[in-house]
């Protein structure tokens, strides 16, 4: 689940407004007037709600585990202290940011081909929207990282746990094989980032990308790779808006 994903549960979420006294008395100086630059949502409740509905599938994934387990030592226990001594390991996060190398250049590729195709100009419209209700107009950049550090880290360590740690070992063990499998869990990975049917397909790019990845090496690799990637995207996307008024003021309105 992404930034896009996660929106959707903020996306009627506002600051509440105080109802008007029934006789108002006259004030010496009106109130001054919002500005673009208050936030459209109040910090940090969409981050709030975000690790919440990434947490849910983390549960999800070991709530499965115990009614239909794998191998005592297929999927890592829900321990803290083990993912930190894992994630943070010298050949974690060497494997993890190269890694991330081929998802920034299919990113990459899809930037320079973007004006001459209204499906990826679409994608690209609606994840900025999301990360503008996100992180708010002022969409500062120490805001962006430490937003997308936590959209990555809850998102690479929940999603990879249930989709390729669970789901793909588990369809595996039916017969199906690894390439199976893995197109397998990349289609429901796929549905459940379905904001259009292009964003459904580069999610299943990923995915299968992810599943290799998790094949080739380990668990906390394909976590580090996903949660990396994740992160470059709120930041760059952020930096984009933050740099690109006429398109934040396109953005802007699309909230009246």
């Amino acid at each position: 689940m992404g930034v896009c994903e996660c929106m959707r549960a903020c996306e009627h979420s506002s600051v509440p407004r105080a109802n008007p006294s029934p006789n108002p008395k006259p004030s010496p100086s009106p109130s001054p007037s919002p500005t673009n630059d208050e936030p459209l949502v109040a910090f940090p409740k969409p981050q709030i709600t975000l690790c919440l509905l990434q947490g849910q599938l983390l549960t999800l994934a070991y709530a499965l585990n115990y009614f239909f387990p794998l191998s005592s030592s297929a999927i890592p226990p829900p321990s803290l202290a083990a993912y930190g001594s894992n994630l943070l390991s010298p050949p974690t996060i060497a494997i993890g940011l190269l890694g991330t190398l081929p998802l920034l250049l299919l990113a990459l590729v899809c930037h320079f081909i973007e004006k001459g195709s209204p499906a990826l100009q679409r994608v690209s419209r609606t994840t900025e929207y999301s990360v503008l209700r996100l992180l708010g107009p002022s969409s500062s950049i120490s805001r962006a990282v430490a937003t997308g550090c936590l959209l990555g880290i809850t998102a690479g360590v929940t999603e990879e746990i249930l989709f390729r740690c669970f789901l793909l070992q588990k369809l595996q063990g039916f017969g199906l094989g690894f390439v199976g499998a893995n197109l397998l869990t990349s289609v429901l990975f796929a549905l459940g980032h379905r904001v259009s049917n292009t964003y459904a397909l580069l999610a299943f790019i990923a995915s299968i990308y992810f599943g290799f990845l998790f094949g080739g090496t380990n668990i906390y690799a394909a976590i580090f790779a996903h949660a990396v990637y994740d992160a470059i995207a709120v930041v760059w996307c952020a930096r984009k808006i933050g740099k690109d008024k006429a398109l934040r003021a396109s953005l802007m309105a699309e909230f009246e």
